[in-house]
């Protein structure tokens, strides 16, 4: 499936990118902002087209993986060095891909996406191997929580599909947030 910037829609993107983006700088050191701002944007745009078409482009994830492993390899992500972003990366992508196989193995359709192992593999890089376990469980309860939560108020049913990119970006970004302004 394609689609265009346009039909993500003008309104949403200005309506969202503005708040995140006046956040971003109040909230962020000034070494960081560049980095911040980036991968704020990137999220932002890949959790809108998620929502609407179930597809996380590569388009925007791999050069989110390689702005994250770059950034990781100049030193513009200190508290990310080169080996954590990399291995970070590797364990992110493998993680869902290999989850993503099993369950397909299991009940023969799939079940996770591989643009969110990709996704996965991009965040791994701007935060390293050691927050990607957390990532995942913020991420997982985010999903639950508003499956559930749909669920009870619109009777929703559970095996209906869920992007899952959106939780996966709000928990990365949000992790991103607090190891780089403490």
């Amino acid at each position: 499936m394609r689609f265009t910037w346009r039909q993500v829609g003008v309104f949403w993107r200005v309506l969202l990118t503005l708040p995140v983006a006046l956040f971003v700088i109040w909230y962020i050191p000034g070494d960081m902002l560049l980095q911040t701002l980036l991968l704020s944007g990137i999220l932002l745009y890949l959790s809108m087209i998620d929502i609407r078409f179930l597809l996380l482009p590569d388009t925007l994830t791999l050069p989110l993986l390689w702005l994250g492993l770059l950034s990781s390899a100049l030193g513009l992500l200190p508290k990310s060095p080169l080996d954590e972003a990399i291995f970070g990366a590797a364990a992110g992508y493998c993680s869902l891909f290999l989850l993503a196989k099993g369950y397909q193995l299991l009940r023969g359709r799939a079940g996770l996406g591989l643009g969110d192992a990709k996704l996965l593999a991009a965040l791994g890089a701007w935060l390293g191997l050691y927050w990607l376990p957390w990532l995942l469980l913020i991420a997982s309860a985010m999903g639950l929580l508003t499956i559930m939560a749909t669920r009870v108020a619109t009777g929703r049913p559970l095996n209906q599909p869920l992007a899952f990119g959106p939780f996966l970006a709000l928990s990365g970004w949000l992790l991103f947030l607090w190891q780089y302004s403490r």
